[in-house]
């Protein structure tokens, strides 16, 4: 609508966030309308990583794993959330929108199922409580090793055997945190991408 753009044809994120975060109806037809052709592009890189690319593991940001399409979950051999206390998650989300007032930020984490069941389902959890960043390297270095076992060795489920085709394993991550932190690792390893 007109009031959710400026006067370039560009969406006005933060009328547009005000709006859906404050009304769950709002919120799911904006999915409805969004999320068939975000799922497209997503499946395409992932089928493209997977048959197609010489890489071990195809890794794919999606922050709303759990409250999107269920036949989205079977799609990865395994998921990794990162994870951190809801009050440093609030805190984080206001450093970075300073202008979202604090309800704003509660309304915004509340529209999400909460972490602590994320991290439940999870195959996979880094806790990134801290802001060392060698701490955060360590534990993905410690996953990456693990997927790349469970790759090469045992400890696959019959589901995900199935799905690992070409020597690829499609793997969810339930945060941006975890995927732009893996990019950057990625230059310095041969063996793995990120589709986003």
């Amino acid at each position: 609508t007109t009031e959710t753009t400026t006067t370039t044809p560009l969406l006005d994120r933060r009328k547009l966030g005000a709006a859906i975060f404050a009304n769950s109806s709002k919120r799911k037809l904006l999915n409805q309308i969004t999320h068939p052709r975000i799922l497209y592009v997503m499946l395409k890189q992932v089928v493209w990583g997977t048959y197609f690319s010489n890489k071990d593991i195809v890794v794919c940001d999606v922050p709303l794993l759990y409250e999107g399409p269920l036949f989205l979950r079977w799609i990865f051999g395994l998921t990794i959330c990162v994870a951190c206390e809801e009050q440093l998650q609030r805190k984080r989300l206001q450093q970075r929108n300073p202008d979202l007032s604090l309800q704003e930020c509660q309304e915004r984490i509340a529209s999400q199922i909460p972490t602590a069941q994320k991290v439940k389902w999870a195959n996979f959890v880094i806790f990134n409580n801290t802001s060392s960043m060698e701490d955060l390297e360590e534990q993905v270095e410690q996953i990456r090793e693990e997927i790349m076992h469970r790759i090469y060795g045992v400890g696959l489920s019959l589901l995900q055997l199935l799905i690992i085709i070409g020597g690829s394993v499609p793997v969810a991550v339930l945060s941006k945190l975890y995927s732009m932190k893996y990019e950057a690792s990625n230059s310095s390893s041969s063996s793995t991408t990120t589709t986003t």
